[in-house]
């Protein structure tokens, strides 16, 4: 079974997220969606994004094909360790399994720890940082 992890913020949640997690879907067997909760969240919390991407999903895929989680270990400093436990904690077999972001310094770190990696381009070339803090500023 192959397996994609795909993580981020996802503050706030946009169609852009529901679109890459739904091509994943077309070349993955299933798809960890790991929502990071980072005290600093500006447009929603870890948990209403959760509930969010469920109430999306939940009419479009089975619980085995898109499983949600939130953590709080950030995918461009998170150590081998960390991401081999948060593979076993879903029940994905290391073999299986691929890490995928468009987040160039978060597939730096897994270059780096030599674990399996694919980039897959964002819908548009943005920093979710920047984004915000635009938001944040015309606000």
């Amino acid at each position: 079974m192959k397996t994609a992890i795909f993580s981020g913020r996802f503050d706030p949640v946009h169609l852009g997220h529901v679109l890459t997690i739904l091509k994943l879907l077309d070349r993955f067997d299933r798809v960890v969606v790991v929502i990071l909760d980072y005290p600093e969240r500006e447009g929603c919390t870890a948990q209403e994004a959760f509930d969010i991407f469920q109430s999306v999903f939940i009419h479009i895929s089975s619980p085995r094909m898109i499983t949600l989680i939130i953590n709080k270990d950030h995918f461009a400093t998170i150590s081998r360790e960390q991401y081999l436990d948060l593979i076993k904690t879903v029940g994905a077999k290391n073999d299986g399994v691929v890490y995928v972001s468009g987040n160039r310094k978060v597939l730096d770190n897994f270059q780096h720890m030599d674990l399996p990696w694919e980039y897959i381009p964002r819908s548009r070339e943005y920093s979710g940082t920047e984004e915000r803090r635009r938001i944040h500023d015309a606000g």
